[in-house]
């Protein structure tokens, strides 16, 4: 991944246009013009900085969220504990699962990690373009579902990557040295 320390020469977040970033952002690159313009102006600016929660674990909420500039961490719960499960980079997307199930709750906290701008896209929009048939509605869709199936690729790809590791013992063995304080 990217290394998620802010550019000391960019420009903050808000002094961006929004729409620009919105143009060039995967989600809604790939779709044509007339999509692209049927969307744009829905969704709504969410300026962030470091350690604002952008989303919260259990809470409600079915708006989907991209993320423009600045990166976020993304956080999964268990029992008293939290762990960083990922480092989300421009152009990813937040909130697909309560936004294609509005009843389920969210299910990770994703905190800001640096300074930016994410674009909001709330689900009553997306309710009125199915009402309306609208085919921004169907390209919306293709787009979202096709950047789930790429995280879902790269989960299993880390994920068989660290059982081999721990299969092979040298994740064990690493963690051991570490722990013991050898190299």
């Amino acid at each position: 991944m990217t290394d998620p320390t802010p550019s000391a020469d960019r420009a903050p977040a808000d002094s961006v246009n929004i729409e620009t970033l919105l143009r060039r952002a995967p989600l809604l690159a790939g779709l044509d013009r007339a999509a692209q313009d049927s969307l744009l102006w829905r969704f709504r600016a969410l300026p962030f900085d470091a350690g604002d929660a952008i989303i919260t674990a259990g809470g409600s909420g079915s708006d989907l969220v991209l993320l423009l500039e600045g990166f976020a961490e993304v956080y999964a719960p268990s029992g008293d504990s939290r762990y960083l499960v990922a480092i989300l980079e421009p152009g990813s997307i937040i909130g697909e699962i309560a936004f294609f199930d509005p009843q389920q709750e969210r299910t990770a906290d994703v905190i800001g990690a640096t300074r930016g701008m994410a674009a909001v896209l709330p689900r009553s929009v997306y309710d009125e373009l199915l009402e309306e048939e609208s085919p921004a509605a169907e390209s919306l869709e293709r787009a979202v579902l096709q950047a789930v199936s790429l995280r879902m690729q790269y989960t299993n790809e880390t994920l068989a990557e660290l059982l081999d590791t721990h299969r092979s013992g040298s994740l064990l063995s690493h963690l051991a040295r570490l722990f013991a304080g050898k190299e």
